[in-house]
């Protein structure tokens, strides 16, 4: 499937910049240049065929071009589909580049110290925030939307368990359990579903600081048919959690609003 694409879009760059954004959502020339190592100006030349194709749409935002796909296009569920079929069926190696937020605050090798600290910083107030959690809104394109109350404990240590119950508004009842730990070594913070109970947690991605209030996923069961990614914006006052389940016979897409 991964060569055959590469013959209908007529080069192996359109290919990836498809699947980038069936990825990501959205993205810069800039962010796929890096995660591709690939010249700037022929991906430029790219994105600018299709979006003139109308595959493709694009608003400026800090002077930058932010390319997605347009809605309206007439192929667009079926586009999206095929490239799914793609993303699923690819090695796990070849998955990786599409990741490209998963990089931390990039800094020279001289601010090393600097970066350690503001990850430390952001890991430290995101982790405050989790501990005051009480409410959850969710979001899904499948079910609708969902209202619950987040029950958190400490586990041990830098792990905190979000009992999660709440009902759909089609009235039915739902609860989760999800696990946080944070590995501040590391600087990262992983997270686990425990929906076949705590000593069989299903591992969903870690996250780690891509700005002062943001996190981004680094890794998920890439391998695997499903595979979970997401990003967290947080305040004071609300936890933004969008994440993905992108597999076979899935591809939701969820937002949680944790307060």
């Amino acid at each position: 499937m991964y060569f055959v694409l590469t013959d209908l879009f007529g080069s192996k760059s359109a290919e990836r910049v498809l699947l980038f954004l069936l990825v990501n959502e959205s993205g810069y020339a800039g962010e796929m240049q890096k995660a591709y190592g690939i010249p700037l100006t022929p991906l430029q030349s790219i994105l600018s065929k299709l979006e003139k194709a109308g595959i493709l749409v694009h608003h400026v935002e800090r002077k930058i071009k932010l390319y997605r796909f347009n809605p309206v296009y007439p192929l667009h569920d079926e586009l999206k589909a095929l490239l799914k079929k793609a993303f699923i069926h690819l090695p796990a190696e070849a998955k990786r580049p599409l990741f490209s937020r998963k990089a931390r605050w990039r800094d020279s090798s001289k601010d090393t110290y600097a970066h350690q600290k503001r990850t430390a910083l952001c890991l430290d107030a995101f982790w405050r925030r989790l501990q005051k959690i009480q409410r959850v809104s969710i979001q899904a394109q499948s079910a609708g939307q969902a209202f619950g109350d987040v029950r958190v404990s400490e586990e041990k240590r830098d792990v905190l368990l979000f009992t999660e119950n709440g009902h759909w508004e089609q009235g039915l009842d739902f609860r989760n359990v999800l696990r946080w730990s944070i590995d501040r070594s590391a600087g990262m913070i992983a997270l686990e579903h425990l929906r076949y109970g705590p000593n069989r947690p299903d591992f969903l991605f870690h996250l780690a600081p891509t700005g002062p209030n943001t996190l981004q996923s680094i890794d998920s069961h890439l391998a695997l048919d499903d595979c979970y990614f997401g990003r967290i914006e947080f305040t004071k006052q609300h936890i933004r959690f969008l994440w993905r389940n992108l597999g076979l016979r899935k591809n939701e897409t969820l937002h949680y609003v944790y307060s």
